[in-house]
């Protein structure tokens, strides 16, 4: 029984230790991607002045439907959720689920702006509709640098399980050698004694 615990450490030690001398290659480097990250929370702070000027409870008044006020508070919550995860992904730029969830915000706060920018186009006039619009189009840069961030993370982490799996591999054989029990030397057979009679 003690010779398998001690294989099995072995194996997660052999495992562990390849995986801590391989660096994510083809990943963007962590004070690069928490200088992005500050930009696009940056970047997505100034929406809020935009949204400011948003006045949906006027539009009320010309029959625009009172769906608009939750849409907008919607939108203004969605900014937040996008900045909050924009810094979740600064603090630890290598885990890919952060980096997935700033994407899906990000995703979805466009979503609730396009929708809010056709109401403000419709019962508030163009110039503040073109603003929302310019804002969404130069946000675009943040959501492919976030995709790319992404895919990245994904492709290291698919690179990672492989070296686990063949490293894991590696040290099983080593282990069913080194534990494999030592075969014993064949006795030779006894000559045969015919009984005489």
């Amino acid at each position: 029984m003690r010779h398998w615990s001690t294989a099995i450490l072995f194996t997660i030690a052999c495992a562990f230790a390849q995986t801590q001398t391989t660096s994510p290659e083809g990943v963007a480097s962590e004070w690069d991607v928490k200088a992005k990250m500050a930009a696009m929370a940056s970047d997505v702070a100034r929406v809020e002045d935009l949204l400011a000027r948003v006045r949906p409870k006027e539009w009320m008044e010309k029959g625009a439907p009172d769906a608009y006020l939750q849409q907008l508070q919607s939108s203004k919550t969605s900014v937040q959720l996008l900045i909050a995860a924009a810094e979740k992904v600064a603090k630890d730029p290598e885990k890919l689920s952060a980096s997935l969830d700033a994407l899906f915000r990000m995703d979805s706060m466009d979503l609730f702006l396009q929708s809010l920018k056709d109401g403000v186009r419709k019962y508030q006039g163009p110039s503040l509709a073109d603003d929302i619009a310019r804002f969404i189009a130069d946000n675009s840069r943040h959501r492919d640098m976030l995709r790319q961030h992404s895919v990245e993370l994904a492709a290291a982490r698919e690179n990672d399980l492989k070296v686990i799996n063949a490293e894991a591999q590696r040290c099983r054989t080593e282990l069913s050698r080194k534990f494999e029990p030592e075969t014993m030397p064949k006795p030779t057979p006894r000559p045969v004694r015919r009984k005489t009679k």
